[in-house]
């Protein structure tokens, strides 16, 4: 409930601090009243005044507008037209200063911004521990594979037997995967909740480097067959920390996510005196010119994207942008459509570009 009576689709609330008068209550419907606020509507911020000398408040936050009214502010509302207040004795509704109405607008909208971050921060908490807890349980079932391998052979055995050895090692790099992922969403957590913490030390590292490891880490992810190709090499050295495998791994993982089966990853590198530009290309769902404004930002997902029915919340390409801004890299999204169609949803070539600067 609002602190002032409020007007809110095509009604009048009774504020939690200034009550509406028993009046309004009765004659807000009236052909008179609701002209007035279909009019008040287009109005901007300020004070107006309604057809019985009541104040009401327009204010604008974000393109959206919320209107108070019923109230009376000093120097604002007309006493004489007014007067059938007086016979309301149970309304608190007093006569309040300009300033005054004004602070307890503005805290209400503070109070309201509070509990709306609040609610986000609880939902995002509950999202990373629903989806820790279900990669911990793919974690689980991984490594109750390999111990079920060592009941059939000793440890001694196993090295002499290549198929097993080499279905331990997928199941190993699975295992990381799982640990790259929920350490992600924990980086995010930290990122969001925890802004000041510590994000560990910068050091120097040769990109392409990086990108050739997280290559390997996902190669066959998915059981997709989707080959990561690194088109051209490069020695450029860049300022990192922890958090910029996440950034790859992201980027990657969201393009073997939406990649049609055994349709390549092309990575290209462009390096130029103290600049290195790399370029992501896949194949995915075709994201509009009026989308790819939006991606990036927390919970957003383009329409086809979404038709795709692929698990997905929004915060992948959110979190990859506030590591580019950590590590001071310039992140753009292109989407070019083709002619095809998967399950009638159009795709496109979408192109990542990175840009390192020193």
């Amino acid at each position: 409930m609002a602190l002032f009576p409020k007007f809110e689709d095509n009604q009048i609330f009774d504020g939690s601090l200034i009550n509406l008068l028993s009046y309004c209550k009765k004659h807000c419907n009236s052909e008179k009243c609701q002209q007035y606020y279909s009019q008040l509507i287009s109005k901007k911020t300020g004070y107006y005044v309604c057809p019985l000398g009541l104040c009401s408040y327009v204010h604008e936050i974000d393109a959206t507008k919320y209107i108070y009214t019923g109230f009376r502010v000093k120097d604002f509302y007309i006493r004489e037209k007014a007067k059938f207040f007086k016979e309301d004795l149970v309304a608190y509704n007093p006569v309040l200063s300009a300033v005054q109405a004004e602070k307890i607008i503005n805290e209400e909208f503070h109070l309201l911004k509070s509990k709306n971050e609040l609610a986000n921060e609880k939902s995002l908490i509950n999202d990373l521990l629903h989806e820790t807890r279900k990669m911990n349980g793919q974690i689980k079932n991984i490594c109750d594979k390999i111990w079920e391998l060592d009941s059939v052979y000793s440890i001694s055995d196993l090295a002499h037997t290549n198929p097993s050895v080499s279905e331990l090692f997928d199941e190993i790099r699975h295992i990381h995967i799982y640990s790259y992922m929920t350490f992600n969403r924990f980086s995010f957590y930290d990122m969001i909740v925890n802004p000041k913490l510590e994000k560990g030390k910068f050091y120097n590292y040769i990109i392409y480097k990086k990108f050739d490891k997280l290559r390997l880490l996902l190669r066959d992810y998915d059981k997709k067959d989707v080959k990561i190709n690194l088109n051209n090499k490069s020695t450029y050295e860049y300022r990192i920390n922890s958090s910029f495998e996440a950034l790859l791994f992201i980027l990657l993982q969201n393009a073997v996510k939406y990649s049609p089966n055994r349709k390549p990853i092309n990575i290209y590198f462009e390096e130029s005196n103290k600049r290195l530009k790399v370029e992501i290309i896949s194949i995915g769902p075709y994201c509009k010119p009026d989308e790819i404004l939006k991606l990036g930002s927390k919970g957003f997902r383009g329409d086809n994207a979404i038709s795709t029915e692929l698990p997905g919340h929004g915060l992948g390409l959110n979190f990859a942008k506030k590591i580019c801004e950590q590590h001071k890299i310039k992140i753009s999204f292109r989407s070019e459509i083709i002619q095809e169609r998967i399950n009638s949803i159009p795709y496109g070539n979408f192109i990542i570009e990175l840009i390192f600067e020193k």
